[in-house]
């Protein structure tokens, strides 16, 4: 006699199966719950380089003086309140003139988001004081990206294709006379919307370029 399909499922007592949902419950929310800056790390950095690809980290308002690198994660890092102009102008970073002061490798997806953040006081020898993208698709939005100086190419955003929106990209710079372009964007291919762009300064393409 064959044996009934009853008889073939798995018999849990109660007691495991409560351990059971608890345990599934604690899944859940160990992958809802953000990361917090200061909360659970000091820096950003350190936030970026313990969250895997899904996370998110939330950001207090104060000034963190860093360079930070997303290195190809694709996680959501934003302020506490992206759309608040007072939280965004109180939740800064400072590249304290060191180099760009955000740095993506350029693998990061349309799923890599940075919100809600001033950028500032980046210093780049080369590409994007501000942000250089390296050909990233993340979405940039609700920033305000100002006073960066890049050398040759792109003052606030540099090869950035991923969609740009509702930022402020304004005072900017590249100063070479001679050479130079992009002084709030440069090498952007993505979709550019509900940007204001303003005050930025270079000899070829002020606001944007190329």
């Amino acid at each position: 006699m064959n044996p009934s399909p009853l008889n073939l499922i798995p018999h849990f007592n109660p007691r495991t199966l409560l351990l059971l949902f608890l345990f599934s419950i604690y899944l859940l929310i160990s992958q809802a719950a953000a990361i917090t800056v200061p909360g659970d790390y000091a820096t950003i950095q350190a936030a970026i380089d313990a969250a895997n690809d899904g996370a998110e980290i939330v950001v207090s308002p104060d000034t963190y003086q860093e360079n930070i690198n997303f290195g190809g994660k694709n996680i959501v890092l934003r302020s506490t309140d992206p759309t608040s102009s007072t939280v965004v102008e109180s939740t800064i970073i400072d590249g304290n003139n060191a180099n760009s002061v955000v740095t993506f490798s350029g693998t990061e997806l349309t799923t890599c988001v940075l919100s809600g953040f001033t950028i500032t006081n980046g210093h780049s020898s080369d590409y994007g004081g501000g942000i250089r993208g390296n050909g990233t698709f993340a979405t940039i939005q609700y920033n305000r990206i100002t006073n960066n100086i890049s050398l040759q190419v792109g003052g606030g955003l540099y090869q950035c294709h991923g969609t740009i929106q509702h930022n402020f990209i304004c005072d900017n710079e590249v100063p070479n006379p001679y050479y130079g372009g992009g002084g709030g964007l440069y090498e952007c291919l993505g979709t550019i919307q509900y940007n204001s762009i303003s005050g930025n300064m270079t000899c070829d393409g002020a606001g944007l370029s190329r």
